[in-house]
């Protein structure tokens, strides 16, 4: 799996905001001029190059509980355009601020048969009680290539202020899904699965949280129709840097 980090540097210099509001604004407006792509069309997936460096802003985030969902899109200059805000729960100040964050970083483009393409992307920020908690970028498509943030940590900021570092890491997407050993119609455990809203399922991000509740409502169903098991194993099998195969072995000895 590869590893990124993000890094958003929370500055205390009140007459910098409107700066940011009005940088955000100008790049919330922007288009990109060519066609953009679904993650699952192209064959490299955009990568994060240079997270956002602020010269100042507000300390907005206080006392503010809320998430921030935007959709966008990544240009093949590697710049981000056609930010929309899709779904907000903080006040306008923090909402301009995570989307002139959003505006600034840099992404290595996406690539589509050997050309750089534009991707559609969607950016997700969870804010709790002045500072940024977890972070996400998932393709627009539903498909998260990235996890919520595995470790977070601060420094001093270059201008002062605090800088906030996540690290991120990418998942690959899932495969196909097999069953070895399965006693019972394997469309059962899957309309489980869809029941307990576990995103199980091929072009579904993986993830060891994913993993590892799949796994326990096999044991679920299968104790519910009293079929016999000693346990319930997962084989990974990786058949690309971005791609993972899945087999569920349910062992009876």
């Amino acid at each position: 799996m590869i590893r990124c980090l993000l890094v958003i540097a929370l500055i205390v210099v009140s007459q910098s905001l409107l700066v940011s509001a009005a940088s955000a604004q100008v790049r919330r407006n922007e288009k990109c001029p060519q066609p953009a792509y679904p993650a699952s069309q192209v064959t490299k997936q955009a990568r994060v190059v240079e997270g956002p460096d602020f010269s100042g802003v507000a300390e907005v985030f206080q006392n503010i509980r809320g998430m921030v969902k935007l959709d966008a899109v990544i240009c093949r200059s590697g710049d981000v355009t056609d930010i929309k805000v899709v779904e907000n729960t903080v006040p306008p100040s923090a909402l301009e601020f995570v989307v002139a964050a959003v505006s600034i970083m840099r992404f290595m483009p996406a690539e589509l048969n050997f050309h750089s393409v534009a991707q559609k992307t969607q950016f997700e920020f969870e804010i709790n009680n002045g500072q940024i908690k977890q972070v996400s970028i998932v393709p627009s498509n539903g498909q998260g290539n990235f996890s919520k943030a595995s470790r977070v940590f601060t420094e001093k900021g270059l201008r002062g202020g605090i800088a906030v570092n996540f690290e991120l890491t990418e998942l690959p997407l899932i495969g196909d899904i097999t069953f070895k050993g399965l006693m019972i119609d394997p469309s059962i455990i899957k309309e489980a699965w869809h029941e307990a809203h576990v995103k199980m399922k091929t072009g579904a991000p993986d993830s060891p949280e994913t993993n590892s509740r799949a796994s326990q409502i096999i044991k679920q169903v299968l104790d519910r129709r009293a079929v016999p098991y000693t346990k319930v194993e997962l084989r990974l099998e990786n058949v690309t840097s971005q791609k993972v195969n899945l087999t569920f072995v349910i062992i009876d000895r």
